[in-house]
């Protein structure tokens, strides 16, 4: 007897908040944060909760505070002070991650709400939880030339034209020399570092990627992937390709409100569709 499957079509459309990364992390002139990402790593369920701060200075003349913190997940608690800041001074947003919901890779936002900031700041937390301990090599199973990564094709999620758009991601040398790392031949508007480097042998490193769309001359749009060779110093031969997936938006911050409200609006007839109960194996339209 064949099995039955329900099947459900649903329309929806996201956007995720872009991250600031204009230039050193600072907002509207006001504050700075030492970090908007903070990457946990590979951790064990046995680790239990895990903790980070993100320091918040005043570079502003005034007093700022930050009035709310909201996490995107119950699995994270933040923790602050209403305290005005001053200027020149700084202040802490504590996160504990309960790493309590077995093993797997999380990535949860921190959303924090401060005197004087347009729109709110968007912080991450990232990581991957393990329920047991793995070789470097089962962690990162993707051999690019001299370094190691843990997709074939890292996602570093979307950005609007004539923005900058950073990310950070681990990467490894699984090999069992320590080697130096150069990169050639990307794609415009794409920059990759590597820290520490040379990347010691067995060793776990950082890949800072930023893509700034304002050097594509505005060639790329929508689902665009980034490309750049990396290699190691000295040695031609041991160099692969890195693809980096990227969604590029249009960028509608010079239009009047009036403008935006006399754009097209897209409307679908209805937002879902059921195809209700179909056999294993058929195709259904």
């Amino acid at each position: 007897m064949k099995a039955i499957r329900f099947i459900f079509f649903s329309i929806v459309s996201f956007f995720l908040p872009g991250l600031p990364a204009l230039s050193q992390n600072e907002f509207d002139g006001k504050i700075s944060i030492d970090r908007t990402i903070h990457n946990f790593g590979d951790i064990l369920e046995t680790d239990g909760p895990q903790k980070c701060s993100f320091t918040v200075k005043n570079i502003s003349r005034e007093p700022i505070v930050i009035h709310r913190v909201i996490t995107s997940c119950g699995c994270t608690e933040p923790q602050w002070s209403k305290e005005p800041i001053r200027p020149g001074e700084s202040s802490t947003i504590n996160i504990t991650y309960k790493n309590d919901s077995g093993p797997y890779p999380f990535d949860k936002s921190v959303t924090a709400y401060i005197t004087g900031i347009q729109k709110p700041v968007i912080l991450r937390i990232k990581g991957i939880v393990h329920e047991k301990k793995m070789k470097l090599s089962e962690l990162f199973p993707f051999r690019c030339g001299p370094i190691s990564l843990r997709e074939d094709m890292p996602d570093i999620g979307q950005v609007e034209q004539g923005m900058i758009r950073y990310e950070e991601f681990e990467v490894a040398n699984t090999s069992g020399k320590n080697v130096f790392v150069e990169f050639a031949d990307s794609t415009p508007g794409l920059s990759l570092t590597l820290s520490p480097n040379p990347l010691p042998a067995g060793a776990k490193g950082t890949l800072n990627c930023t893509v700034n769309t304002s050097l594509t001359n505005q060639k790329f749009w929508g689902r665009t992937t980034f490309t750049a060779t990396a290699r190691e110093k000295g040695a031609a031969a041991n160099a692969g390709r890195i693809s980096i997936k990227l969604l590029i938006k249009e960028n509608f911050n010079s239009l009047t409100e009036s403008q935006k409200n006399a754009g097209s609006l897209i409307k679908f007839s209805e937002t879902s569709k059921s195809f209700g109960t179909v056999k294993q194996g058929t195709v259904q339209e």
